[in-house]
């Protein structure tokens, strides 16, 4: 387990890499796992990766809660050890996720279907005191800033082929410069770029553009794609010489 490690090298260096699967479809857990919400069964029958019964939506987002609340139990017990060994202050923890997940949003369930922010918008939290200035960043972001991030802690010079940028760089006064990439292969395939507050998605499956203006529209119903057609075309060449 991930604290029997975490005991055998704290006299040491070490970096740990928790991969917490439980709120993947079909979000399971293992016997007598707490499961404060409920019901959480669905009807297995049709409970599938790609479609499930309407009627189980609530259900499924129990069932999903509690796997979730699994995770926060799991990652408090890592962060406690850390704390009780005096070890928390001193340790780099990044926090983040692959996706998020679709409930019958835009009717359609799980993921790797769209690009939309709720499936490619996820949480990114890093703590390391003295390192990492207490703070609340609202800006585009990407799990390519990640490892950049990390060597400008340690005071060490990026990889020449990296495309991220460290967050501990000050924010530009103009956050839509920095062009942040998505794309999904599998299901279906699509393209997008974030240029705030601009976003563009094309889908390959269907060989269609969208484009969203995030700060106006978050929820990305209003396309703006024929209304904004020359926005659509730099964002386009952006993807394109990516």
């Amino acid at each position: 387990t991930a604290l029997a490690w975490l005991r055998k090298a704290r006299t040491t260096p070490w970096a740990l890499y928790l991969n917490l699967q439980a709120t993947h479809f079909p979000y399971s857990l293992a016997e007598g796992s707490e499961r404060p919400y409920l019901p959480d069964e669905p009807d297995w029958s049709t409970f599938t990766y790609l479609r499930y019964a309407r009627a189980d939506r609530d259900a499924v987002i129990n069932r999903y809660d509690n796997a979730l609340a699994h995770v926060d139990r799991q990652l408090g017990r890592v962060r406690k050890f850390l704390e009780d060994s005096g070890q928390l202050d001193n340790t780099l923890v990044i926090l983040t996720a692959d996706h998020g997940e679709l409930f019958f949003d835009r009717d359609m369930v799980t993921h790797g279907r769209t690009l939309y922010d709720i499936e490619s918008r996820v949480p990114l939290v890093l703590r390391w005191p003295g390192h990492f200035p207490a703070e609340r960043r609202d800006e585009p972001a990407s799990h390519l800033d990640i490892m950049p991030t990390v060597l400008d802690a340690l005071g060490l010079p990026p990889h020449p082929s990296w495309q991220g940028q460290s967050a501990l760089v000050p924010t530009p006064a103009d956050v839509g410069k920095k062009a942040i990439f998505m794309n999904i292969q599998g299901l279906r395939f699509a393209d997008g770029a974030v240029c705030w507050p601009y976003k563009l998605m094309i889908d390959r499956t269907a060989r269609q553009p969208h484009l969203y203006h995030l700060a106006n529209d978050p929820e990305e119903q209003v396309d703006l794609v024929e209304r904004e057609p020359a926005i659509a075309e730099k964002l386009t060449r952006t993807l394109s010489n990516q």
